[in-house]
């Protein structure tokens, strides 16, 4: 379900109207200078030249389809751990793929936005639960964060996953990872979300 609904949705994203993503909402700093002030410095030499090779696999795969302790840099994007069924297991793998002492960023959502009722987009209703539920919330959602206007998909359901901050960072320090920050913001970086 998952697969079809983001299938449908992946052609919009190279469209003109997919760069509104880059259009902060007010009080937002842009997307680019906000992952580089909180990224800092990432040890490394990143000056190109470097061949891409990319991978599709599922999670589960991940450290069979790609080398152990060969990165730097893990970054995870807006909008990605909902789609994690077992956050423990996400975070061996993460922890897996690193180099020793290298880096983990993660870039999402407050989890208590998963939990918002849509329907009441002015006040702050929680209809949906906040922590982990063994099973997915199935949700029935037409749009995406890109702007198509009166474009009817056909696959509008998908499953998702809540985790609360705090079962995110325990399952990162059951892995011997160390904390070294953590930031909330007052504002979304996608229009519309």
């Amino acid at each position: 379900m998952n697969r079809a609904a983001w299938d449908e949705r992946v052609p919009f994203c190279y469209t003109e109207k997919a760069q509104q993503i880059v259009k902060p909402n007010k009080g937002a700093s842009p997307i680019q200078d906000l992952l580089v002030t909180q990224l800092e410095h990432v040890p490394g030499n990143y000056s190109g030249g470097e061949k891409l090779k990319f991978v599709e696999a599922s999670l589960q795969q991940g450290l069979t389809v790609l080398p152990r302790d060969t990165f730097d840099l893990v970054f995870i994007s807006i909008s990605s751990l909902c789609y994690v069924a077992k956050i423990k297991e996400w975070a061996r793998i993460v922890s897996g793929l690193l180099k020793l002492g290298r880096r983990l960023f993660v870039r999402e959502f407050h989890p208590v936005l998963l939990s918002l009722d849509d329907g009441k987009p002015d006040e702050m209703v929680i209809n949906l639960p906040y922590f982990k539920r063994e099973e997915p919330v199935i949700m029935d959602k037409q749009g995406t964060y890109i702007n198509l206007g009166d474009y009817i998909f056909t696959s509008t359901r998908c499953a998702v996953f809540n985790h609360g901050i705090g079962e995110v960072v325990q399952a990162l320090l059951h892995e011997g990872m160390r904390l070294t920050g953590l930031r909330e913001h007052e504002s979304a970086l996608l229009t519309g979300a």
